[in-house]
C-alpha cells in the first residue's frame, strides 16, 4: 500500500505543478489581449469561486470520507452509489441556486461593485450572469474530484486535471482570437470547457463505481447521519478561513498602500509552503479512513508515522530554506535596499509561520477519518476571534511587522494544543515520540544545511543565486528525509532490494 501512496503523492505533486504553470502563461495571455479591466473581472471571477467554496457546507470533505469507507468493502457497493448519487444532488443543488443568485443581480454586482472606462457596462453585466453559470458548474466538478480522492484514482484525477486545465486555456485562447478577445466571449468559452470537464469527470466517476445490482437512489438518512461531521468540519474550515482571508482586509485598511503592498507579496510567496499540504492529505485521508474501518489500528499508526515523517521532511526543507535565505530572495523580488530589509524579516516570519501551519495538516486529517471535528473547530474558533483582534490593537502601533509576528504566535500556540489533543484521544502516548521523529531530528538536519548554506553563499547575480538556492534546498531535502528514522529506513531498504536485484 505504500507504493500507492507515493504513486498518489507523486501525481498530486504533478498536477499541483502543471496547473501552476499552465495558469501562470495562459493567465499572462489572456491579460495581454483583455487587458487590465477585462482581467480585472478574471480577478473577481477568481476570489468568487474561492469565496464560494464556504458554501459546500463541509460535503466534499464528507464526500471523501463517506467514499472511502465504503470504497474497500466490495459488498458495500450499492452504499457507495447511493452516496454518490445523494451528494452530487444536494452539491449541485447548491451550485445552481448559488449560480442563479449571482445571474439574478448580475445589473446589480456590475453597476455597485465595478468602476469602468473602457467595457460596456451591458458587457460587464454579461460577464457577471456567466460567471453565475460558471459557478454552478463548479460544484460539481468539485465533488467528482472528491469522489476520484476518496476512491484513491488520484493518478487518474490528476490526468483529467491537467488535461481538463489545458484544455480550457486552449479553447479560451481560441475563442477569443476566433471571435474577439471580449470578457463575455471569455466566459462563454469558460462554461463550454467546464461544461465538458463536469461532464467527463461524471462519466469517469460513475466507470469507476463498483458495479451493483441496486439502483442509485436519493438517501436522506445519509445526510441525517453525517450531518455532524458535516458540519463540524464546514465550520472549521470556515473559521480558518475568515481569519486567513479576514487578516488581509484588515491590514489593508491599517497599513499604507505600499507596505501592504510589501505584505501581500511576501504573504503571496511564502503562501506556497500550505499548497504543499493538500498532495499528503488528498493521499492519506482516505487511507486513513479505510485502515478505520478496517479496524487496522496497528498499520494505520505506521502508515501515519510514515506519511508525517516524510511529509514534514519537504515541509521543514522547505520552509527553513526560506528562512535561512530570506535576505538573498528578498533581494530577487525587489531593488529597493529600504524595501529589501523589511521583505526579509517578513518573509522569514511568515516561512516560520507557515511551516508550523502546514505541519498541522495530517494530524487534522487523522482526527477527520476518526470523525473528530470538535477540535479543529475550538482550534479555528479561537484563532478567528483572537487573531483579528490582536491585528487591530497591534498592527497600528508596531506596523506590518507585528502582523507576521501575530501569525507566527498564533500559529505557535495552536501546533502544541493540537499534537497533545490529538494524540491524547486516538494514539495515547505518541505525542513526544511524533515531535521527536517527525520535527526534532528532520528539523535539525534541514536547519543544519540550510544555515551553513546561507553562511558561505557568496554575492552572486540572480540566475547562480536561483541555482545556489535550489542546490541548497535539495541538500537539506536529502539530510531532512535521512534524518527521520522511519523514511531513512524506507530508502536504505529499497536501496537494498535494488542492489541485491544487481
Amino acid at each position: 500500500m505504500l507504493n500507492r501512496q507515493v504513486l498518489n503523492i507523486v501525481a498530486n505533486f504533478s498536477g499541483v505543478g502543471a496547473r501552476l504553470i499552465f495558469s501562470l502563461a495562459f493567465n499572462i495571455a489572456y491579460f495581454r489581449l483583455l487587458g487590465s479591466e477585462g482581467y480585472g473581472l478574471i480577478g473577481f471571477y477568481a476570489s468568487l469561486a474561492a469565496l464560494s467554496s464556504l458554501f459546500d457546507l463541509g460535503l466534499n470533505q464528507t464526500t471523501m470520507r463517506e467514499v472511502a469507507r465504503r470504497g474497500a468493502d466490495g459488498e458495500r457497493a450499492g452504499e457507495l452509489r447511493v452516496v454518490v448519487f445523494t451528494l452530487q444532488f444536494v452539491l449541485g443543488g447548491i451550485g445552481l441556486l448559488l449560480g442563479l443568485l449571482v445571474a439574478v443581480f448580475a445589473r446589480w454586482i456590475a453597476a455597485s461593485w465595478f468602476s469602468v472606462s473602457q467595457l460596456a457596462a451591458d458587457d460587464v453585466t454579461a460577464s457577471v450572469a456567466l460567471m453565475g453559470a460558471a459557478l454552478a458548474l463548479l460544484f460539481p466538478a468539485n465533488f467528482f474530484y472528491a469522489t476520484l480522492i476518496g476512491l484513491q484514482r488520484q493518478v487518474l484525477s490528476n490526468v483529467v486535471i491537467v488535461a481538463a486545465t489545458a484544455g480550457r486555456g486552449a479553447l479560451t485562447l481560441a475563442a477569443l482570437f476566433a471571435f474577439g478577445p471580449s470578457p463575455v466571449i471569455f466566459f462563454s468559452a469558460q462554461i463550454a470547457a467546464s461544461a465538458i470537464e463536469t461532464g467527463v469527470l461524471g462519466l469517469v466517476v460513475w466507470e469507476s463505481l463498483p458495479a451493483s445490482p441496486q439502483r442509485p437512489r436519493f438517501d436522506i438518512g445519509l445526510l441525517k447521519t453525517t450531518w455532524k461531521f458535516t458540519s463540524g468540519t464546514w465550520l472549521a474550515v470556515t473559521f480558518a478561513q475568515v481569519a486567513m482571508l479576514g487578516d488581509k482586509i484588515i491590514l489593508s485598511t491599517l497599513l499604507p498602500l505600499h507596505l501592504f503592498g510589501l505584505y501581500s507579496l511576501a504573504v503571496t510567496v511564502t503562501s506556497t509552503l500550505q499548497r504543499l499540504a493538500a498532495p499528503f492529505t488528498n493521499s492519506y485521508f482516505p487511507y486513513f479512513v479505510r485502515l478505520r474501518e478496517e479496524h487496522r489500528g496497528d498499520v494505520l499508526l505506521g502508515a501515519y508515522r510514515q506519511a508525517c515523517e516524510f511529509a514534514s521532511a519537504i515541509f521543514l526543507s522547505a520552509g527553513l530554506s526560506l528562512i535561512a535565505y530570506a535576505a538573498p530572495i528578498a533581494q530577487l523580488l525587489s531593488t529597493d535596499p529600504a524595501d529589501t530589509v523589511k521583505l526579509g524579516w517578513l518573509l522569514a516570519l511568515l516561512a516560520a509561520a507557515n511551516t508550523v501551519n502546514v505541519e498541522m495538516a495530517l494530524p487534522f486529517s487523522l482526527q477527520f477519518a476518526h470523525g473528530i471535528t470538535a477540535i479543529a473547530l475550538r482550534l479555528n474558533l479561537a484563532l478567528c476571534v483572537l487573531y483579528p483582534a490582536a491585528l487591530v490593537l497591534l498592527v497600528p502601533g508596531y506596523g506590518m511587522e507585528a502582523a507576521a509576528v501575530l501569525w507566527l504566535a498564533a500559529n505557535a500556540l495552536m501546533f502544541p494544543a493540537l499534537i497533545v489533543m490529538t494524540h491524547r484521544i486516538i494514539l495515547p502516548g505518541q505525542a513526544w515520540p511524533w515531535l521527536v521523529r517527525t520535527i526534532l531530528l528532520p528539523g535539525v538536519g534541514a536547519t543544519a544545511v540550510s544555515i551553513s548554506g546561507a553562511a558561505i553563499m557568496p554575492g552572486l547575480s540572480r540566475l547562480p543565486t536561483l541555482i545556489w538556492l535550489a542546490f541548497s534546498g535539495a541538500l537539506a531535502l536529502a539530510v531532512a528525509l535521512l534524518c527521520a528514522p522511519e523514511t531513512r529506513e524506507i530508502i536504505f531498504s529499497r536501496l537494498g532490494r535494488r542492489g541485491s536485484r544487481r
